[in-house]
C-alpha cells in the first residue's frame, strides 16, 4: 500500500468516516484527525483492492464469470479466507472461514443506508452513504460487538462494496 494506517482502529460503539471518489484513487477512514484505514485499488479490468484498518490488511477480488463472488484474503496466515456471494438487489452474504456469516442489506429504503447484520439479526457495521458529484463519503457506525465480530474487515468491506457499486454499476447505484 502507498500509505499505512496508524495503530488506531475503529472501536466498537464508535463512528468513523470513509472518504473517496468513484475513481481508483485511494480512500481513507478517519475518526477526526486520526487516519484509521486505507483502501487502494489495483490496476486492470478486475483489480484486486488492498484494504487496511489499524494493523489488519486484506485483499478483495471479484471471481467468477459474472463477478458475483468476492474473495477476501488476509495477509495474516492465521486468518481464514472469507467470501461474499451477491444476490438480488445488491444484497449479499459474507461467509467467514470459521463458519460465521453476515448479511449485507439495505436498512433504509429511501436513504442510502446499508449494514452488515449478524446471524442473530444484530447490525454490526452500518454505513450511511453521501454523494456529491463524484465524491463519496460514508459514515461507519460500529455496534458494541461481541469479541468475535471482525469490525475492521466489516468496515473496509462495506466501503469497498459501496464504492464498487458506484464505479461498476453507476446507474444501479444511483437508483438502488
Amino acid at each position: 500500500m502507498a500509505a499505512t494506517a496508524r495503530d488506531a482502529r475503529p472501536a466498537a460503539g464508535s463512528t468513523s468516516v470513509w472518504t473517496g471518489t468513484m475513481s481508483r484513487r485511494p480512500s481513507e477512514l478517519r475518526s477526526g484527525d486520526v487516519v484509521e484505514g486505507h483502501l487502494v485499488w489495483g490496476r486492470g479490468l478486475r483489480p484486486a483492492v488492498e484494504a487496511q484498518v489499524g494493523q489488519e490488511r486484506w485483499t478483495f477480488r471479484h471471481e467468477g464469470f459474472l463477478g458475483r463472488t468476492i474473495a477476501i484474503r488476509s495477509t495474516d496466515p492465521r486468518e481464514g479466507v472469507a467470501r461474499i456471494e451477491w444476490g438480488a438487489l445488491g444484497r449479499g452474504t459474507l461467509a467467514m472461514g470459521d463458519g460465521r456469516r453476515y448479511r449485507w442489506v439495505r436498512t433504509r429504503f429511501w436513504r442510502r443506508e446499508w449494514a452488515f447484520v449478524s446471524e442473530d439479526g444484530v447490525p454490526v457495521a452500518s454505513f450511511r452513504l453521501r454523494q456529491r458529484w463524484f465524491h463519496l463519503t460514508a459514515e461507519v457506525s460500529l455496534a458494541p460487538s461481541r469479541p468475535r465480530d471482525p469490525l475492521g474487515l466489516l468496515a473496509a468491506l462495506g466501503w469497498y462494496l459501496l464504492l464498487d457499486s458506484h464505479r461498476v454499476r453507476p446507474f444501479h447505484a444511483a437508483v438502488g
